[in-house]
C-alpha cells in the first residue's frame, strides 16, 4: 500500500480501492457489472496474455446482460471482425500491420 502523504480523502487521483485498502481486483469504478463474477475479465485476460481484440470480446460478452445488452454484443462482433481482418486477411486485403494478405506474383 502506498503512503498517501498530503492526499485528501476525497482526492480524485487516489482510487477508492487504494484509499479503502482493498484490491483493485475486488473494486470496480463505475457500475457493478463485474462485481458478482468469479473472476474479473481483466484478470482472466492478463493471466492468459490475451491481446486487445480478444480481451475486448471477453469483456463485452461477459457484461452484456448486466450493462449494455445488444450494443455490447455488437461491440464484441466488431472486435472479432477487426481480429479477422488483422490476423486472417483475405487475399485481396493487404494487412499493413503484419504484411500478410498480399498476393504473391505468379511464377
Amino acid at each position: 500500500m502506498r503512503d498517501f502523504g498530503d492526499y485528501l480523502p476525497e482526492d480524485p487521483i487516489v482510487p477508492d480501492s487504494e484509499r479503502k485498502g482493498c484490491s483493485a481486483l475486488t473494486a470496480q469504478v463505475g457500475g457493478k457489472h463485474y462485481k458478482a463474477l468469479a473472476i474479473q475479465p481483466a484478470e482472466y485476460c492478463q493471466r492468459n496474455r490475451m491481446p486487445y481484440c480478444e480481451s475486448s470480446v471477453v469483456r463485452y460478452v461477459t457484461r452484456h446482460r448486466e450493462k449494455n445488452g445488444r450494443e455490447d454484443i455488437e461491440k464484441a462482433i466488431h472486435c472479432l471482425q477487426l481480429l479477422l481482418e488483422i490476423e486472417y486477411p483475405q487475399n485481396d486485403q493487404a494487412d499493413p500491420l503484419h504484411g500478410r494478405g498480399e498476393t504473391q506474383p505468379e511464377k
